[in-house]
């Protein structure tokens, strides 16, 4: 079955260490027995951002996500490193968030794609008090 994304749904990593963290979030998703992705990963998400702005890409845009129980198939995961709890996003995971979301929104020619959180489908404070708090909405 081919996702087909109506939304962005956003995650945190709950990890607050300051080293790069898709390698070990890729570990422990195959460790759980995520499907893997077209490109290769075990990762649930399509995208995830380091805490240096930096955009790993584990899934197709049409890949089944991994992210959030009931909405695999329509939706696009994007997690970021740490744990926005204790926590603020850097600048630059801010600024690529908002990149990225602007960019997909674009190639899937729905430019009011809107921005969700993981919290709003499940029993889940992710993806944390930040952006509970914060206008974080781009569009």
């Amino acid at each position: 079955m081919e996702n087909k994304p109506k939304e962005f749904i956003i995650h945190h990593s709950g990890d607050q260490s300051r080293n790069p963290q898709f390698g070990k979030i890729d570990a422990w998703h195959k460790f759980k027995e995520f499907p893997l992705s077209s490109l290769g990963f075990y990762c649930g998400y399509h995208f995830f951002i380091e805490r240096n702005g930096l955009i790993k890409n584990a899934r197709r845009l049409t890949d089944e996500g991994a992210h959030t129980k009931g909405k695999n198939f329509e939706s696009i995961g994007i997690g970021l490193a740490g744990n926005f709890d204790f926590e603020n996003p850097t600048t630059e995971q801010a600024l690529a968030l908002e990149k990225l979301c602007a960019e997909i929104a674009l190639t899937l020619k729905n430019p009011a794609m809107p921005i969700r959180y993981h919290w709003e489908f499940s029993d889940t404070h992710c993806p944390g008090d930040w952006f509970k708090t914060n206008a974080w909405k781009f569009n």
